[in-house]
């Protein structure tokens, strides 16, 4: 589909079980998540559903995209990074940095519109991202970057 056709929507679910439902059968159709335990994805996927860290994108009323993240410390992301360490979700005024960690976006036009939207809402705080490609057994991409914008 043409990013012309793509008529994407970009908004955030109410808090319901029934949005955690949505997503968690979203989300659990690929790799890596459809190899997840059940427990630790409904947990993730409903604490970023119940307290707003999420954006998900749609064409016309088909979920095309989801990013969730966690309000994090900055350290602790850093060894989420390296793999020395697990993310835990942080008091929001301990919050220095978030982690996007549960993403899947069916359409290359809805990648960049749906990651702008999640860094401008955490602004002036360090996104930080792991992406593993399925394709390629073993490669993995790891990143932060600031959030400058107010």
């Amino acid at each position: 589909m043409p990013n012309e056709l793509l008529n994407l929507n970009l908004r955030r679910f109410k808090p319901s079980f029934e949005a955690v439902g949505i997503v968690a059968d979203y989300i659990s159709r690929v790799s890596p998540f459809n190899a997840f335990a059940a427990g630790t994805l409904l947990t993730a996927v409903k604490y970023q559903i119940l307290n707003g860290y999420h954006v998900a994108g749609f064409s016309d009323e088909t979920l095309i995209g989801y990013c969730g993240w966690l309000q994090v410390a900055r350290r602790e992301a850093e060894l989420w990074l390296k793999e020395r360490g697990e993310l835990k979700p942080a008091r929001p005024e301990d919050a220095d940095a978030v982690a996007l960690h549960i993403v899947r976006i069916d359409h290359p036009g809805a990648v960049l519109p749906l990651i702008r939207a999640c860094r401008k809402s955490e602004p002036k705080k360090q996104v930080f991202f792991r992406r593993d490609y399925m394709a390629r057994s073993n490669a993995t991409r790891r990143s932060s970057v600031m959030n400058i914008s107010s």
